[in-house]
């Protein structure tokens, strides 16, 4: 039993360790970590002008060919295939910076369940603002 555990865990180790190769996830960057680093009036809620001027940072810090545009490539580990495809409305198979915006603020809108135009960490923690978190990592 020892002996098929250490493989395991030499197989896990040889193969990129437990999930840390790679983008880090929605789930590594908390509700929390989020709040603080998109709320730029410290109301502890998140308004869509401030996701949607978060987006415009991070789509700067991720665009890294600077072919003013994202692509696969450039949003592994934030969208799939599918969030890919909501996000490019233009289906040119990339992300320009208003559509990465635009889809920032439908997932603000999917995750802001109350409808108050604020998003509450609570919020921050449901399915759709996991995607959220997710996207703008």
């Amino acid at each position: 039993m020892n002996n098929r555990l250490i493989a395991a865990g030499m197989v896990t180790l040889a193969l990129g360790g437990f999930g840390m190769v790679g983008p880090v996830s929605a789930k590594e960057v908390s509700a929390a970590e989020f709040m603080a680093a998109a709320n730029t009036n410290k109301d502890n809620t998140l308004s869509k002008d401030e996701i949607s001027a978060y987006a415009k940072k991070k789509f700067t810090e991720i665009e890294a060919d600077h072919d003013k545009t994202l692509d696969q490539k450039e949003l592994q580990g934030r969208v799939g295939e599918a969030g890919l495809a909501a996000a490019d409305t233009d289906k040119d198979k990339t992300v320009d910076e208003a559509e990465f915006v635009a889809y920032a603020g439908k997932l603000f809108d999917k995750a802001n369940t109350n409808d108050d135009k604020t998003l509450s960490m609570k919020e921050l923690e449901t399915p759709a603002g996991e995607k959220l978190r997710m996207l703008l990592h």
